[in-house]
């Protein structure tokens, strides 16, 4: 079984990976984005998992601070309320009436000052309406008379004799309002459903002049008030919020599950929202405060299923997320990966249907990516090639065609100088030397174009034009006016053959004036910033503005013109100026119809020193 699973496991890469590399790149892009975002997603989920557990612990610090603030605030105003009545002596006056002599005594003798003329007279119930009415959330308060019986305030028109036995209090009356810390004693619900479960903070009634003892008082509190300072937050609290003493004795509970049972209060000392605690053998997290002023504990304590449970619902999505970026992800890059698939394929099948009898193919061009620069790189070839071809196939021609015109001139060039030279001779012995000096000076010219060599010293190229605008001298005698200025350190500077000449048999053709005797011509030699510059200049005709134009426009044209077309020789001088020494160098023409010419040829000046 396992030998058939490799075997078709490795034919289906050979047949689907192993020669496809777009399917090698698929597959190795589907792994490592399916790796990615599953470690993504997964340090995502761990990130807002500790992200929830931070805001959840900070909620519950926040309830646990708020709480332990409002207990503070009771025991100020306990601490307020007993200051407040041991410094009004015209409460403990009233008042110790009924602490010392008892109910009836009391009755009459608060009768007996009302029915009496004493306009200040004040019930000293009434001094105590204002702390019932001061937001305290104050039930009841108690004193302990020196007769044994017990009185209950709780408004100003509210006084009873009660004993705590049979309402379900019991309230060890033990003097605590002289320590810093004041004691708290948790008073749960009666079954009968009497009172809600309250809280009592223990102090004494002194005279403050002779600190006689006049009462044991307790002020209740109710327990169920400990929810307003977290109203705010209330709905986002998770978990159990209670109130206990050191002792475990459950003073608030937010669930109402432990009251009258004592909590297990071992486990929870010094605990944060990050320690894991059992309580009753179930674990749990806790959040626990002792600072306060009344010693009690205060806890918020949340089970581990209630903290996952909006990180379940983070985790669904985090995973249904995932799941739909791997899935788009991979139909996208398979899509793209068969587009350039495609566009490889048109490249493949342009190359292997290119031969020698079809040159003409080209690969479609669409988008500007790498596999556009190879297709328009690869026509860029074929049009070289043809190119190629095409100029090899002429070039083939031309040498044929000039073979057979070298085949039809050869001629020997001794013949034709002994010929001349023979008919200088008889112009010279029938007394015709002037034609006899034009002979010399056209078989001196004669045999200098003959000579092979490319490049001329400057001298030799002077020389022959200095030649020819003499032989064309004889022809028109005092109408052509010819002067040189080159300057010595350019002389035996090596110049191309033939490069001089054309321009000045160029003014001789098309600029020089038969019907004036003011014609002249002036060649100029010169170095200017380290370039050798040779200008002709003339008095002719010029050239016409559109004319000049498109003459200038010739010469930046680098193409091979037909023998007949006119400014050949401009044309010729300039590419073989450019391509023996660089497009940098050339000629230039300047010229003014009806003034002149100025034709400057520019070319590298070499140093010999």
């Amino acid at each position: 079984m396992m030998r058939k699973f490799k075997k078709r496991l490795t034919e289906g890469y050979q047949k689907y990976f192993a020669q496809k590399m777009f399917n090698k790149i698929l597959m190795i892009y589907s792994l490592i984005v399916i790796l990615t975002l599953v470690a993504l997603s997964f340090f995502i989920y761990q990130y807002f998992s500790q992200y929830m557990m931070n805001k959840e612990a900070a909620r519950e610090r926040e309830a646990v601070s708020n709480v332990s603030a409002y207990i503070d605030q009771r025991i100020d105003a306990s601490r307020m309320i007993v200051q407040s009545l041991n410094s009004n002596d015209y409460f403990l006056q009233n008042f110790s009436i009924l602490l010392k002599k008892g109910y009836s005594e009391y009755l009459n003798y608060t009768l007996n000052q009302f029915l009496s003329a004493d306009s200040s007279f004040t019930n000293s119930l009434k001094e105590l309406s204002t702390f019932f009415n001061s937001g305290f959330n104050i039930e009841s308060i108690i004193f302990s008379g020196q007769n044994g019986e017990f009185y209950r305030v709780k408004d100003q028109f509210s006084l009873e004799i009660i004993s705590p036995e049979e309402t379900g209090y019991k309230i060890p009356f033990q003097g605590g309002g002289g320590s810093d810390q004041s004691q708290i004693y948790p008073i749960p619900a009666d079954k009968n459903g009497t009172h809600e479960p309250l809280y009592a903070v223990a102090a004494e009634l002194k005279n403050p002049k002779t600190l006689e003892l006049l009462s044991n008082m307790m002020i209740l509190f109710r327990s169920n008030a400990m929810i307003e300072p977290n109203a705010r937050i209330q709905d986002e609290l998770k978990g159990n919020l209670l109130v206990t003493t050191r002792e475990g004795d459950v003073i608030y509970d937010s669930s109402s599950t432990w009251y009258g049972r004592k909590f297990p209060v071992t486990n929870l000392m010094d605990k944060d929202l990050s320690d894991r605690v059992l309580v009753s053998g179930q674990d749990l997290y806790a959040t626990v405060s002792m600072n306060n002023k009344a010693g009690v504990m205060v806890a918020q304590v949340v089970s581990p299923e209630e903290l996952s449970t909006d990180t379940k619902g983070v985790k669904r999505w985090i995973t249904f997320l995932t799941l739909v970026f791997i899935l788009a992800s991979v139909i996208l890059t398979s899509t793209l990966i068969q587009r350039f698939s495609k566009r490889t394929k048109v490249i493949v099948r342009a190359m292997e249907n290119l031969d020698i009898s079809q040159r003409n193919v080209r690969i479609p061009l669409t988008e500007g990516d790498e596999l556009y620069q190879i297709a328009t790189n690869f026509n860029k070839l074929i049009e070289r090639v043809n190119h190629h071809i095409e100029k090899e196939y002429i070039s083939e021609i031309k040498q044929k065609n000039a073979e057979i015109v070298a085949m039809q001139m050869k001629i020997n060039p001794h013949f034709l100088y002994n010929t001349l030279e023979a008919i200088r001779m008889n112009a010279v012995a029938q007394g015709a030397p002037e034609v006899g000096h034009m002979i010399y000076l056209l078989a001196t010219l004669f045999r200098t174009s003959m000579k092979s060599a490319m490049v001329v010293k400057v001298t030799d190229e002077i020389e022959r034009c200095r030649l020819y605008l003499e032989l064309f001298q004889f022809r028109y005698p005092d109408r052509l006016k010819v002067q040189f200025d080159i300057a010595s350190e350019i002389e035996q500077q090596e110049i191309l053959k033939l490069s001089v000449q054309p321009i000045v048999e160029n003014y001789v053709l098309h600029g020089f004036r038969t019907d004036r005797r003011d014609n002249w011509i002036h060649v100029i030699g010169a170095i200017d910033s380290g370039v050798m510059v040779i200008e002709v200049k003339d008095n002719g005709k010029g050239i016409p503005e559109s004319k000049l134009i498109k003459l200038r426009e010739l010469l930046k044209a680098r193409i091979e013109l037909e023998a007949e077309t006119e400014s050949i020789g401009l044309h010729n001088v300039n590419m073989r100026l450019q391509m023996l020494y660089g497009e940098a160098y050339g000629i230039g023409i300047e010229s003014t119809s009806g003034t002149g010419t100025a034709i400057t040829m520019k070319i590298p000046y070499i140093n010999k020193e």
